[in-house]
């Protein structure tokens, strides 16, 4: 039997997501800066970066806990940076060489089998480390060089 003529059709259209708050609130949520920084989701790094997450990460109860608490921070700037970075293209590749060394040793999560507490939170460890060294120990022990070695020119000059 079909409907009454003078019925009004109910609307099934969704409203357009906005993807930067989509992103905050679905699983597995978009890589926002790496995507501004190369371009499109697509690019090799942000699929790399992406599957990290999703298949090795994500498969622990532990994983899944840190990115929770990662994607609070992470999110808090990301739609910001990601705004200025797709605006300025001296940026976007200065952003490119800053994330080259991430990558690089995020590749160590990709030795831990999936699922496996002990070696998330192993390998983790250890990429949580090597990037504390990259972006941390590096800056500082090259500021603390360049102190040393410019104190020690005063100090010449001042004999």
């Amino acid at each position: 039997e079909e409907p009454p003529m003078d019925s009004e059709p109910v609307a099934t259209e969704e409203p357009p997501m906005d993807p930067e708050s989509s992103a905050t609130q679905t699983p597995g949520g978009g890589c926002l800066i790496a995507t501004a920084t190369y371009g499109t989701e697509l690019a090799p790094q942000v699929q790399l970066l992406r599957e990290i997450r999703d298949s090795t990460v994500m498969s622990t109860k532990s994983g899944s806990a840190f990115m929770a608490a990662f994607s609070a921070a992470y999110y808090s700037f990301s739609p910001a940076a990601a705004d200025v970075l797709r605006e300025n293209p001296a940026l976007r590749e200065a952003a490119g060489v800053l994330l080259m060394p991430m990558l690089a040793t995020l590749h160590v999560m990709s030795l831990a089998a999936e699922g496996s507490e002990a070696e998330i939170l192993g390998y983790g460890a250890l990429a949580i480390a090597l990037n504390l060294a990259v972006y941390v120990g590096a800056p500082v022990a090259g500021i603390t060089l360049a102190a040393r070695r410019w104190g020690r020119r005063v100090a010449r000059r001042a004999r």
